[in-house]
C-alpha cells in the first residue's frame, strides 16, 4: 500500500510540473548542449555555438520580457488564435536565396496581418556576388509583404568562395538595393563565431541580431539574441527559435515606423547645397515628404533629374526635392551631381539604352573613367561598332561608356553614334560613310518619319532610280536611315542602296545595249585603277561585252566584262 500512495505522489508531481512547465513555454529554453538537432530549422547545417550549460540550467524563463520568435516553413501550420496571444514580434522568413521563396510566408504574414502581430521578413543569403545580391535583394523585397516592419539579411555561411568578391562587398550590394526599394530598417543576423570572419560592415545596418545558444549573451554588439532553437510557443508545433531584446533596446525599436539614422549626415557623404541635376546610382524611390515614408514612384539607374532644392527633413538628414515636388536621399552613395560644365543632353545616358556605338572618328579607349594619358588603352578606329556593357560617370559627373572589354570610351554623341548592332555598319550606310546620293537597287518606298511602317509610307520609288541624301539619322533603336532632301526617309540598307558619287550622271547605272570604245582604254583587274593593276590594253571602236556593274567605295561604277577583267563605266569613253 506504500508504494502505492508513493507512485499516485510521484503522479501529481509530475501532473503540476507538466502543467507549470506549459505555463512558461513561450519564454524557456529546452534545448540540450550535447547531440544537439537544430529542430526550429532542421535544414541547417551551420555549426551553431552552443554555450558550456545546458540551456535549461542555465537561461530561467523571462516572465517580464517580450516573446519574439523567427519561423519558418519548418514550423507548418500555426495556430494564430493561440500564439497571437504569445507573440509580441514575429520574423518571417520569406525565401533561401532567389531560388526558393518560403512557401509558408505569405500565409504567415497574412495570418500576424490578421491577428495583429507585429512581423519582421528576414531573407537567407545565398548571393555570390555583387549583382546577384542586388537581384536577390529585388526578389526579396517584391516577395515580402509590404506590411513588414523591418526586413533582415541572414547571413550564415561564406557564399563568395568560388567568386573574386569579398562577403562585405556582397552583402553592401544587397542592403544598398534593399534601402533603394524602401526606408525601413535593415538588420543583420550572422553568427557569433562568424561575426570577424566575415567581416561585414555593420555599421551599414539599422539593428545587429546575433544567435547564440547560451547561458552567456553575444560578446559582439548586438539589438536582438537569439537565444534558443527549441522554445516552445502556444500554437506552434515543435520548437522555434526565440529571441530576447539586448539591454537598452525597446520592442518598440523594432515595432515603430521610424528609421534609425545610421551615421550622421555630413557634407562629405549628403548634398547640403543644390547639385543642379543629379543620376541616380541605383534605383530609388521618390516620396511625397521629407520623412522618406510615402513612396511614390521610382527612380531607375541612371536616371537623370533636375532637383528643385536642398530641405532639411525632422532629424536634419538632408533630403534632394525634385522638379516634381518630390523627395528623394541626398546620399552621395545614391545618387551623383551631373558636370555642371557641360551639357549633358550631349552625351548617351542610361535612357538612350545604348548596347552598341559607331565611332564617328578614331578614338582612344581607357581603363579608368577618369581619362588621364597612363590609362591610356588601344584606339579604336573610325567606323567600327563597339559593345557597350554600361554608362558610367566620372567623380565629377561626366558620362562615359563602358565597353564589352571593361575599357572605357567617350559617350559624347559628336564622337560615338548609337546603332543595331556590330554588323550595322557592314549591313547599312552610316554616318562616316558620306552619302550625297544612292542608286535604288530594287522597287522601294519612301517614309514620312524614321519609324518605318505602312502608315508612315509615302511615295514608291522604281529601281535603278537617282536618290539626293542629305544626310544619314538613326532610328530610336540605332538603325540607320537616309534622310533626303526632300525632308523624307528611305532605307540605308546596302542591299538595297549603293551610294554614288556626286557627279553620277556623268557614269552609266544600267548596262546599255552596247558599249564601243571610242579610243583605245586600259582594262584592270581590281576596282582601283593603277599602273600595277592593268590586265591589257583595248583597242579604239571595240565593242565590250559588259557582264555587271560593281561599284567603288566612293559610289564610283564600273563594267565587269565577262573575262572578269574591268574598265570604266564613263559615258565619255563609248559610243
Amino acid at each position: 500500500m506504500g508504494k502505492v500512495k508513493y507512485f499516485v505522489v510521484c503522479l501529481i508531481i509530475a501532473a503540476i510540473s507538466f502543467i507549470g512547465y506549459e505555463q512558461a513555454a513561450a519564454k524557456t529554453l529546452t534545448a540540450e548542449n550535447d547531440g544537439h538537432v537544430n529542430t526550429a530549422k532542421p535544414e541547417s547545417t551551420v555549426p551553431w555555438e552552443y554555450g558550456p550549460e545546458t540551456p535549461k540550467s542555465a537561461i530561467q524563463p523571462l516572465s517580464t520580457s517580450p516573446v519574439i520568435a523567427d519561423i519558418s516553413k519548418w514550423q507548418g501550420n500555426i495556430d494564430w488564435s493561440k500564439a497571437s496571444k504569445a507573440l509580441d514580434l514575429v520574423i518571417i522568413r520569406t525565401q533561401y536565396g532567389s531560388g526558393m521563396e518560403d512557401y509558408m510566408h505569405d500565409s504567415y504574414e497574412k495570418s500576424a496581418t490578421k491577428y495583429d502581430v507585429p512581423f519582421g521578413v528576414y531573407s537567407y543569403v545565398l548571393a555570390s556576388t555583387p549583382a546577384s545580391a542586388r537581384a536577390e535583394a529585388r526578389n526579396f523585397y517584391n516577395r515580402a509583404s509590404k506590411n513588414t516592419k523591418f526586413y533582415v539579411l541572414d547571413v550564415e555561411e561564406f557564399t563568395n568562395e568560388r567568386t573574386p568578391y569579398t562577403m562585405r562587398a556582397i552583402v553592401e550590394a544587397y542592403v544598398d538595393e534593399l534601402r533603394s526599394l524602401s526606408n525601413k530598417k535593415v538588420g543583420l543576423y550572422v553568427a557569433n563565431h562568424l561575426y570577424s570572419k566575415l567581416n561585414l560592415k555593420t555599421s551599414d545596418f539599422d539593428f545587429v541580431w546575433i544567435p547564440r545558444y547560451s547561458s552567456q549573451k553575444p560578446s559582439h554588439a548586438h539589438h536582438l539574441w537569439q537565444y534558443t532553437d527549441s522554445g516552445r510557443v502556444p500554437g506552434i508545433s515543435g520548437g522555434v527559435d526565440l529571441n530576447r531584446l539586448a539591454s537598452g533596446v525597446s520592442l518598440s525599436f523594432f515595432t515603430g515606423e521610424s528609421v534609425t539614422q545610421v551615421s550622421k549626415p555630413t557634407t562629405t557623404t549628403y548634398y547640403n547645397t543644390n547639385p543642379g541635376k543629379i543620376v541616380t546610382k541605383q534605383s530609388i524611390p521618390q516620396f511625397t515628404t521629407t520623412a522618406l515614408k510615402t513612396k511614390k514612384g521610382t527612380l531607375k539607374k541612371g536616371d537623370i533629374v533636375k532637383v528643385k532644392r536642398v530641405v532639411k527633413a525632422a532629424n536634419g538628414t538632408p533630403r534632394l526635392q525634385l522638379s516634381n515636388g518630390r523627395y528623394i536621399t541626398a546620399n552621395k552613395k545614391y545618387v551623383l551631381k551631373v558636370n555642371p560644365a557641360i551639357d549633358v543632353d550631349d552625351y548617351y545616358t542610361a535612357k538612350d539604352k545604348v548596347n552598341y556605338a559607331l565611332l564617328k572618328k578614331s578614338n582612344a579607349t581607357f581603363t579608368s573613367v577618369e581619362f588621364t594619358d597612363s590609362k591610356k588603352a588601344d584606339a579604336i578606329e573610325k567606323g567600327k561598332a563597339v559593345k557597350v556593357n554600361d554608362i558610367s560617370y566620372t567623380a565629377g559627373g561626366t558620362p562615359r561608356l563602358k565597353l564589352s572589354n571593361g575599357r572605357y570610351v567617350t559617350a559624347k554623341k559628336t564622337v560615338v553614334q548609337k546603332v543595331k548592332d556590330s554588323a550595322t555598319p557592314v549591313n547599312y550606310y552610316t554616318s562616316v560613310d558620306h552619302v550625297n546620293a544612292v542608286l535604288v537597287k530594287q522597287d522601294e518606298y519612301k517614309y514620312k518619319t524614321m519609324a518605318f511602317s505602312t502608315s508612315t509610307r509615302g511615295e514608291a520609288v522604281p529601281k535603278n532610280k537617282i536618290i539626293k541624301v542629305a544626310a544619314v539619322t538613326y532610328s530610336s533603336g540605332g538603325v540607320p536611315r537616309l534622310k533626303l532632301t526632300s525632308g523624307q526617309y528611305m532605307t540605308a540598307k546596302k542591299t538595297i542602296m549603293q551610294k554614288v558619287a556626286s557627279n553620277i550622271n556623268e557614269f552609266y547605272t544600267e548596262i546599255p545595249e552596247q558599249v564601243v570604245t571610242k579610243s583605245s582604254t586600259y582594262a584592270y583587274d581590281g576596282l582601283y585603277f593603277g599602273k600595277a593593276s592593268i590586265t591589257n590594253t583595248i583597242a579604239a571602236n571595240t565593242s565590250l561585252a559588259v557582264k555587271s556593274i560593281v561599284y567603288t567605295s566612293n559610289g564610283y561604277p564600273k563594267f565587269v566584262l565577262a573575262d572578269h577583267s574591268i574598265v570604266g563605266a564613263e559615258k565619255a569613253l563609248y559610243y
